[in-house]
């Protein structure tokens, strides 16, 4: 009987032991911070985040240089469940130390820089940047995964910030590495003249497309700029930057002036800046036998807040690293 009474306790104290260890256990996977893989919620198989990191992946397999930046490997670490793991992910992505990459003029060539480095150049920016970046991080929905990425047989590793929807919100390197293993930007430059179909210019400045015009018109001229946004890409697949600068001039039998269109659109990521402007400098509808416009864009890293302004006669720009400016006309005249 005394046998089984010790027994009987040796169990019960077997069973409390494992009991505080469970105990012990669930509390450290409760934890709000977010630094081992812990899936608070499953990985959707269809979210816009996971499309990227396997494109980025996949680019690993189409390189054979080291000068190109390839995700080697990720691993998921969860849903930013309270305030406290967000706070804890922007120290951890934002800390003196943290690695980040920039493009100078050269787009081919990268820089590696600790955030501490890139503060003593733009601790204003920095600090903006770093608030709107916070503002993106929605507690219970914004999830978090960590990168490892390889350039030049150098090993990097990084916090990204992604979204089912959205896809990767911010990394230090997904945000800012370039794709060069198929592409290369590419700027089109370049004018030409046709004959609309026959039908009356009466209501021209209303139309939209100029695939419709006609009649009495003998040339239009269409002078177009830009990066094409399909160029110019990120390692993730998504778009870095894009411009695109369209100017339509059309003359009639006689060729003067009776229609002018300046467009310019552009977008930019997060991290990138872009911006383009086109204007009529001078050139009056139905009585000049010209149209002159100025055109400019300019793109880069968004440490530097780009602005163009239209004087009269032409555009100044100033910020980004890469940039361009001109002005040129359209004339039955010079039409060859």
């Amino acid at each position: 009987m005394k046998k089984i009474i010790n027994y009987f306790a040796l169990c019960l104290g077997l069973c409390v032991v494992v009991g505080a260890i469970c105990i012990v256990c669930c509390t450290k996977c409760e934890s709000p911070i977010v630094e081992e893989s812990s899936m608070t919620q499953p990985v959707a198989e269809d979210s816009q985040w996971l499309r990227e990191v396997n494109y980025s992946l996949n680019l690993t397999t189409r390189v054979s240089s080291n000068e190109q930046v390839v995700l080697k490997d990720y691993k998921y670490l969860g849903v930013i469940d309270s305030k406290d793991a967000k706070n804890k992910l922007i120290d951890d992505i934002f800390y003196s130390d943290a690695v980040t990459i920039r493009y100078g003029i050269d787009l081919g060539v990268i820089d590696f820089y600790t955030w501490k480095e890139l503060d003593e150049y733009y601790s204003d920016y920095n600090k903006e940047f770093i608030a709107n970046v916070s503002d993106l991080i929605v507690v219970g929905v914004t999830e978090v995964l960590e990168l490892t990425w390889l350039y030049k047989g150098v090993i990097y590793k990084s916090k990204a910030i992604v979204d089912n929807d959205e896809g990767i919100v911010f990394d230090n390197i997904a945000s800012y590495a370039l794709d060069y293993s198929t592409k290369k930007p590419r700027q089109v430059n370049h004018r030409r003249g046709r004959i609309p179909s026959s039908r009356s210019l009466d209501n021209l400045e209303s139309l939209d497309s100029l695939d419709s015009i006609g009649g009495d018109s003998t040339h239009t001229f269409i002078f177009e700029l830009s990066d094409m946004a399909d160029e110019i890409e990120l390692v993730t697949g998504e778009i870095a930057w894009s411009y695109s600068i369209k100017v339509q001039s059309v003359f009639d039998n006689n060729g003067i002036l009776t229609y002018r269109r300046c467009d310019a659109k552009c977008e930019a990521a997060l991290g990138w800046a872009c911006e383009a402007e086109a204007e009529t400098i001078s050139g009056d509808l139905y009585s000049s036998p010209y149209h002159e416009f100025a055109w400019a864009w300019a793109f880069g890293n968004s440490s530097t807040t780009i602005n163009i302004s239209f004087s009269g006669n032409g555009f100044s720009i100033t910020g980004g690293d890469h940039k361009a400016s001109g002005t040129d006309v359209h004339s039955p005249r010079y039409y060859q």
